[in-house]
């Protein structure tokens, strides 16, 4: 009996202590720009997509496989284009510790003048 309670509490101590090996993301575009070239990055691993048409929306993960054991964020990058405009963007969010995800869902929104972020836990 006391072999189950051991192999019980371990293993509840390792799925309480596994924060998982990559994060979710939902990339919506509520801006009037086809928005092309978009890479979401955690500065070593990185998810490249090449177009998101306005009012369209992709959920993705960021995979962590090559981060070493340190502290950092996120970023964005992406191109607006409509007519002969084209607008390179960029934005800098988020933040993991110890090269480990914090398991949240990050909606990322694009509006015609600015980059919403908002995190929740799910």
């Amino acid at each position: 009996m006391k072999k189950v309670y051991r192999i019980l509490t371990l293993s509840v101590l390792l799925c309480n202590c596994y924060n998982g090996n990559s994060n979710s993301f939902k990339i919506v575009n509520n801006s009037d720009f086809l928005l092309t070239n978009l890479i979401i990055s955690n500065g070593k691993d990185t998810i490249t997509f090449d177009s998101l048409l306005s009012q369209e929306h992709k959920k993705i993960e960021l995979l962590f496989s090559k981060l070493p054991k340190h502290d950092g964020g996120y970023s964005i990058n992406f191109l607006r284009c409509k007519n002969d405009t084209i607008i390179k963007d960029y934005k800098n969010f988020g933040y993991y510790s110890n090269g480990v995800p914090s398991g949240s869902i990050y909606r990322v929104t694009i509006e015609n003048d600015t980059i919403l972020i908002s995190e929740s836990f799910d």
